[in-house]
């Protein structure tokens, strides 16, 4: 209950799946390794001329496609 009350406090903004993202989000999960939830990621980027901004290596395979800022990697930990 606590989490569903603090996402609805969030201005959060629901984008509809049209023909056109739904066929750049095929594209990119025909095309690339990525999983299907960094396609719609990406593709939804795309379409809104938005900058990409992630901290997932998964997305250094479109950047030609899409402007990015890449936040710092996690740093591996030695074992």
């Amino acid at each position: 209950m606590f989490l569903t009350h603090q996402l609805g406090n969030l201005p959060l903004t629901q984008e509809s799946l049209t023909p056109q993202s739904a066929k750049t989000i095929g594209e990119f999960k025909s095309s690339k390794s990525m999983s299907f939830a960094d396609c719609c990621i990406a593709g939804l980027a795309k379409h809104k001329d938005a900058i990409l901004v992630h901290k997932d290596p998964e997305f250094e395979q479109i950047e030609e496609d899409i402007e990015q800022l890449k936040l710092p990697y996690k740093k591996k930990e030695a074992k």
